[in-house]
């Protein structure tokens, strides 16, 4: 676990110092001018720690290189189209709320990350009072690269889908879109502020999303914010 320190709110945090490993671990060839060099790619030096999670049985997962708390996705619904239970895995977000011809705001069944994130933390959600939207480098780091469809660790996708799933102390309720973009509270600045940027689940890579589309998403928590 990374150090503690002290937030701008005077908090105590989680002081994340380490980078974890991508999680490849599989080496691949490259051709090369000189034949005989070695090629220490990714898999090879696999630097960082090994990527490590707790499930806490209470509906969060911890990052145990950065500290990070994460909301665990679970199957709520009996059904669910887009819309539902804040908590439900099939559950989508818009990061602003589109505006009708006439400039009014059209939320309704489709809420914001925002609205996700001031309902986690009225409901004292786990005990905390403190959820927030990831920032994008936050958001990359549970991508485990040696996985795919969905790229994360297994903690956080390993439900079988069937009926429901809602006892959060269970290990094998958990949930992530397998080709889906996830929200990161980052905008892309200064280029077109109309977007934010996203990871696609189903590879980790970093898209950018109009803010006014219907994405998927994870709170966290922790950290050491320094805004105002």
């Amino acid at each position: 676990m990374g150090a503690t320190a002290v937030d701008a709110w005077g908090q105590t945090c989680s002081n994340p110092n380490q980078m974890p490993a991508t999680g490849q671990t599989e080496s691949y060839n490259a051709n090369t001018f000189n034949a005989n060099i070695a090629i220490n790619d990714d898999g090879a030096v696999r630097a960082g720690p090994a990527l490590s999670y707790a499930d806490n049985g209470d509906g969060t997962i911890t990052d145990n290189n950065t500290g990070l708390m994460w909301e665990k996705l679970a199957q709520v619904d009996t059904v669910n189209t887009g819309s539902g239970d804040i908590h439900d895995w099939r559950t989508e977000f818009w990061w602003s709320c589109p505006l009708n011809v006439s400039g009014m705001t059209v939320c309704g069944v489709n809420v914001t990350i925002w609205d996700k994130i001031d309902e986690m933390n009225r409901e004292n959600y786990a005990g905390y009072s403190d959820w927030r939207a990831p920032n994008i480098r936050e958001l990359q780091s549970i991508i485990d690269f040696e996985a795919q469809n969905p790229a994360v660790d297994h903690v956080f996708n390993n439900g079988d889908q069937t009926g429901m799933c809602t006892d959060l102390s269970n290990g094998n309720c958990s949930f992530t879109q397998s080709s889906s973009d996830y929200w990161s509270s980052t905008t892309e600045s200064p280029g077109d502020t109309s977007d934010a940027y996203a990871v696609y689940s189903f590879n980790g890579t970093v898209t950018d999303d109009t803010k006014t589309d219907l994405d998927y998403f994870r709170a966290v928590r922790g950290g050491c914010p320094n805004g105002p």
